[in-house]
């Protein structure tokens, strides 16, 4: 097992870019000690230094490992992060690339960052589904503006009621002298 994260960056990121290319993972990495490399500056700043086809391959290759048993990293996961790496670079393939994530993913926050169902398989789908959640959010915004005029009003209406019961009661009693 490789337990050292100070040696692991550097090896770890060439093994990610070697799955992203098609090969197999045959290391045997402890999920800690991934964890700690992954969420380094160090390995950040190893992504924004590599050329976009190995950049393009490391992203690839952490979506493959991050579907390894015990290697999912769920809304911690570095890929929007790299992934913005190479969105700032001209020509990069970034949107096939998107595509090619939403197909591949075992992770509902890849590639965003945020939760998306796993039914998503493409950008164009997760656009209708953003859409969809705006709009469901409005919707819900309205109801609860109106859950809470409604609830106004309904304060309003029983502490009048109250207040002309207990007008009509003091009424009734002065009446009979109590």
């Amino acid at each position: 097992m490789k337990n050292n994260p100070n040696i692991g960056v550097k090896e770890f990121t060439e093994t990610l870019i070697k799955i992203g290319s098609g090969h197999s993972y045959a290391d045997n990495w402890k999920r800690d000690v991934v964890m700690k490399i992954v969420h380094s500056n160090d390995f950040l700043i190893l992504a924004s230094n590599l050329k976009t086809d190995d950049l393009i391959n490391l992203i690839k290759g952490l979506c493959v490992f991050e579907g390894l048993p015990d290697m999912q990293f769920g809304s911690t996961t570095k890929i929007p992060k790299v992934l913005n790496l190479l969105h700032s670079r001209p020509d990069s393939g970034y949107t096939e690339l998107v595509d090619w994530l939403f197909v591949n993913r075992t992770n509902e926050y890849v590639p965003y960052g945020r939760s998306t169902p796993l039914d998503i398989k493409s950008e164009e789908d997760y656009q209708v589904f953003e859409i969809n959640n705006a709009h469901n959010r409005r919707k819900n915004a309205e109801l609860e503006e109106q859950r809470h005029t409604d609830a106004v009003k309904r304060k309003q209406k029983n502490q009048l009621d109250h207040l002309t019961r207990s007008d009509a009661n003091r009424k009734l009693r002065n009446k009979k002298g109590i």
